[in-house]
């Protein structure tokens, strides 16, 4: 389709209908069998009676149909008469017939199809794309909803009962975090498409999501695991490949390692004679976190970056693995050294902490346990410390999430802890009674004699 704006001029009645014109198309390379050009098809025009508030100008619109179409051109002015006749009264504001067919293509748009446009064009609030394994999350939200409420169906008839029930069925097949985290995403995605935007116009005009997310948990399932023992720790190190073992240690008492920050170390980061470990780097898979893995100079966020202390336990089995385990010479050498690829994968080594896990009587661990073990003796024994030191030393930046999902908790430390806080507020017995005056205890003694010897004559 064709558009172009001219300064409004009367119609030449030669070749116009009452309400702009069909004319034939010719091809200008094939003929008849005459000679003449061949007819291919018919080109219906017409010309806005609607001013372009833009320009000020009539845009003459135009529009090809094949050549078996030239009653359906003739109903296509039609149409586009009656509409230009709203537009003059000012129902409607004029827009080309391009822009108008492109729009109800969108608004006959399934689910898919538009969750698959948002998340092409995802962006974060800084307006940088996802990391892949961000984009991997996003992803598999996005399956949760399509598959909970057929992503076949129109955008347009999803409707607040649908993602109610959305939302209950994610939480009895999936759980609750499961069920927050698919309406979170839903409900950014729906608000995305009442909103204009470069690449989609308005396609809905208000999003059904007026429901509350579901409900965070305040614990979740990995928060209920109990830390594993210095013992059973020292077991897992054990059965552990030995080229692996120093991991379990490092995510456990430097730093809080995560397992991707563990794999992506070099042996450079580790300075042993100042006892630091620079955690700068992690893993990826490429924008869609399927890719081959290879090291990147990014951590999870910006508290996760830092140098953090090396515990002077560790520091001899630290340079022992260096020493036997490592290519100590070459800088880009990782700590963890693979046996092929640039580093050791995330998968590798969750594979070989759970079968050792599993041989150590502790199947229920996973290897961010690790980091919440971690997390935990850090606010235990920080006696003497202030929760700023709690949270530098931990690289955490939410303390609602180092309580409700880190630090762990068990009877017996509560019972201790009770009878510390009873011990300190409560005034034994023996104090009060060294405290008061001995002419009140004789005369309490007196009388407490007294009752007794009223109680014994009423009895005989």
């Amino acid at each position: 389709m064709v558009y172009e704006e001219v300064p409004a001029m009367a119609r030449r009645p030669k070749n116009r209908s009452e309400w702009g014109s069909v004319f034939p198309n010719y091809s200008e390379t094939r003929k008849d069998a005459k000679g003449r050009p061949l007819l291919i098809g018919y080109r219906a025009q017409y010309q806005t009676p609607a001013i372009n508030p833009k320009t000020g100008r009539k845009i003459v619109a135009t529009k090809k149909f094949k050549r078996d179409q030239k009653a359906m051109a003739l109903s296509w002015l039609e149409d586009e008469r009656e509409y230009c006749a709203r537009c003059e009264k000012g129902l409607e504001e004029y827009r080309k017939p391009e822009e108008r067919e492109k729009e109800k293509r969108l608004r006959a748009i399934t689910l898919k199809q538009w969750a698959d446009m948002w998340v092409d064009n995802y962006r974060k609030a800084d307006g940088t794309p996802l990391r892949g394994n961000s984009m991997r999350a996003l992803r598999n939200s996005v399956r949760n909803f399509l598959e909970a409420l057929d992503g076949g169906r129109l955008l347009q008839s999803i409707t607040t009962q649908d993602i109610e029930a959305m939302c209950e069925s994610i939480r009895v097949s999936k759980g609750q975090y499961a069920a927050r985290s698919t309406y979170i995403k839903l409900k950014a995605c729906l608000k995305e498409a009442t909103e204009v935007k470069p690449w989609h116009p308005r396609l809905l005009q208000s999003s059904p999501c007026t429901i509350p997310a579901p409900a965070r948990p305040k614990y979740s399932e990995q928060s209920r695991i109990p830390e594993p023992t210095p013992e059973e720790l020292r077991a897992i190190y054990d059965y552990m490949p030995a080229y692996l073992r120093i991991g379990v240690y490092l995510c456990a008492t430097c730093g809080g390692d995560r397992v991707n920050e563990l794999c992506a170390l070099h042996v450079s980061d580790v300075d042993l004679k100042h006892r630091l470990i620079h955690i700068h780097r992690g893993l990826s898979r490429g924008d869609d976190d399927r890719g081959p893995v290879r090291i990147v100079e990014q951590t999870k966020n910006e508290a996760s970056e830092a140098y953090v202390p090396i515990p002077a336990a560790l520091v001899p089995l630290l340079a022992d693995h260096i020493e036997k385990y490592t290519n100590h010479d070459d800088p880009e050498a990782t700590l963890l050294r693979p046996v092929k690829g640039a580093a050791v994968s995330t998968n590798t080594f969750r594979k070989n902490f759970k079968e050792a896990a599993a041989k150590a009587g502790r199947p229920d661990l996973h290897v961010h346990t690790l980091r919440a073990t971690f997390d935990t003796y850090a606010a235990r024994l920080n006696t003497d410390g202030t929760m700023r030191d709690y949270m530098a030393v931990t690289r955490r930046t939410d303390e609602a999430t180092a309580i409700n999902a880190y630090q762990k908790s068990d009877a017996k430390r509560q019972a201790e802890l009770a009878d510390r806080i009873g011990a300190a507020i409560i005034t034994p017995r023996e104090a009060e009674a060294g405290g008061d005056d001995p002419n009140e205890l004789r005369a309490r003694i007196a009388e407490l004699e007294r009752q007794l010897a009223e109680a014994r004559d009423a009895t005989r």
